[in-house]
């Protein structure tokens, strides 16, 4: 652009001569003129004329030179123009013009060509200085636009509605940038921590499956175990039965045992008479020489008591043959309910072992329902620990104006949920024995603090100052390291005193 502006100024100029020529042609031009007409007079009047009118080129000569002496200043004032202008025109703007004593109209034009330069200097540096500070972030530097008229004041007000705009920029590429950076890592950490809980319910799921697999192993376990009981109570009766038969057996026995015992009676009786009728007969022996009827009484005693003797006798052989048969059925009974207890006792064995095998499986049942249990109260912790982690970058979404959300997470470390489990809940009750829970401690309390102080770094003027947005992005990540240690310590500690009650 300059070269061609050159081109087409010399183009103008080419055929055109400058003024300081024209003013030498005219100056010494003019002299010369009368200085030939002088001649010319003098040679045609044969040098028969007045020597006074040499005096006319002496003068003319004289006054073109006091013309071009005078003159001289305003050129070089021209030329000190030109090159001012020109260096302008190359971008140096601190030049001006000083030298404008008795110069006139050229002084003032001079003047005000600086007041033009000082003005345009001003613009520039004033745009520039705002520029400046506006790529570096600072946009409270704007363009004084008192001393500036017209258009100057009017484009140095236009410069601040720009940097206006491009602070509202700023701030929407600060937000953006911002946010973007902190939906990063609540995205990669929330991804994590549901796949976490997202295992914590599967292991639950499994752990479910196992205790209903048990439920079913003890449902047809019981079944079998009633058919058991039910067979146990069929044996008991038919016992109870044969227990009564063998009752109604000994009963029979004790009655013929006291017929038995009459019937000894009776031959201890006829004993006693026998014996005393061989008394009576060795007597009447000894008599027999001088009576012989005695004899005949003896023998006829003697025959009934046989008769009688006999005759018990027969008793005693038909009770003992019924004792017999009695016995029999009493040992048959007495077989039978053998077997019968013997296939209770196993019967009962195999019951005993169905009721040890109940009770494992119900021990089984506890431990995996307690450590269930503790797996989804784990898995509910971490999920309030989410959420409030989650309330975290909404307030800091609203530069931590979230309302709820900002007061969710302006508690302290005890007071929110996990606080409460943890300091004088069920956490405290059950995990306090354990090593995690005591390291549980610091990790929460710093998860707090982080983002209590990423949202007071939040509630200054992070969007025009970058070191306030890399501190809240700092406590972010604090905050996201400190609680990925409690996550992990959570799990430690449902696993650590899972291993206890075992």
């Amino acid at each position: 652009m300059i070269e061609r502006n050159e081109q087409q100024s010399t183009g103008i100029s080419s055929k055109t001569p400058f003024f300081n020529t024209k003013l030498l042609i005219a100056c010494w031009g003019f002299p010369l003129s009368i200085l030939l007409i002088v001649i010319s007079t003098f040679l045609f009047h044969k040098f028969n004329c007045s020597w006074s009118m040499l005096l006319f080129p002496v003068v003319a000569a004289a006054f073109a030179r006091y013309a071009w002496q005078e003159a001289k200043q305003p050129f070089c004032m021209l030329e000190e123009l030109t090159s001012v202008l020109q260096k302008c025109r190359q971008g140096e703007l601190h030049h001006r013009i000083t030298n404008t004593r008795r110069l006139g109209e050229l002084g003032k034009l001079a003047w005000e060509l600086n007041d033009l330069l000082d003005m345009i200097e001003c613009q520039l540096n004033e745009l520039n200085s705002c520029f400046s500070m506006a790529a570096q972030g600072k946009f409270y530097r704007k363009a004084n636009t008192q001393s500036m008229p017209g258009k100057f004041g009017h484009s140095l007000q236009e410069a601040n509605t720009i940097i206006r705009i491009i602070e509202e920029n700023y701030g929407y590429l600060s937000r953006n940038s911002l946010f973007s950076s902190l939906h990063e890592l609540n995205t990669n950490n929330l991804l994590n921590n549901l796949k976490a809980t997202q295992s914590d319910f599967v292991r639950i799921s499994e752990e479910m499956d196992v205790v209903e697999q048990i439920a079913v192993d003890n449902q047809a376990a019981a079944e079998k175990s009633q058919d058991r009981v039910d067979t146990i109570s069929t044996s008991l009766t038919d016992i109870s039965a044969k227990v009564e038969n063998v009752t109604d057996s000994i009963n029979e026995l004790d009655k013929e045992s006291r017929t038995i015992t009459a019937a000894l009676d009776i031959i201890s009786e006829i004993t006693d008479q026998t014996n005393l009728l061989a008394l009576n007969a060795t007597i009447e022996a000894a008599r027999a020489g001088e009576h012989g009827r005695g004899f005949a009484v003896v023998a006829t005693e003697v025959q009934a008591l046989a008769d009688r003797t006999k005759q018990a006798t027969g008793k005693i052989g038909v009770m003992l043959g019924r004792f017999r048969r009695q016995v029999d059925d009493m040992t048959d009974e007495a077989q039978s309910t053998r077997e019968l207890t013997s296939g209770v006792e196993k019967m009962v064995a195999d019951f005993r072992g169905s009721f040890s095998a109940f009770a494992d499986s119900a021990r089984t049942t506890i431990d995996r329902i307690a450590y269930t249990k503790n797996r989804s109260f784990g898995a509910l912790v971490k999920v309030d620990h989410i959420i409030f982690k989650q309330n975290g970058y909404i307030a800091l979404g609203k530069e931590g104006d979230g309302g709820e959300a900002s007061n969710a997470v302006l508690v302290t470390d005890t007071q929110c949920r996990l606080g409460k489990w943890y300091h004088q809940g069920y956490g405290k009750e059950h995990f306090s024995s354990t090593k995690a829970y005591v390291e549980l401690h610091s990790p929460h309390q710093q998860v707090h603090a982080e983002v209590q102080a990423s949202l007071k770094a939040a509630s200054g003027d992070w969007e025009k100052d970058e070191e306030l947005r890399e501190e809240i992005l700092y406590h972010i990540k604090e905050s996201e390291k400190a609680s990925n240690e409690v996550m992990h310590l959570v799990d430690a500690m449902i696993e650590e005193q899972h291993q206890q009650a075992a």
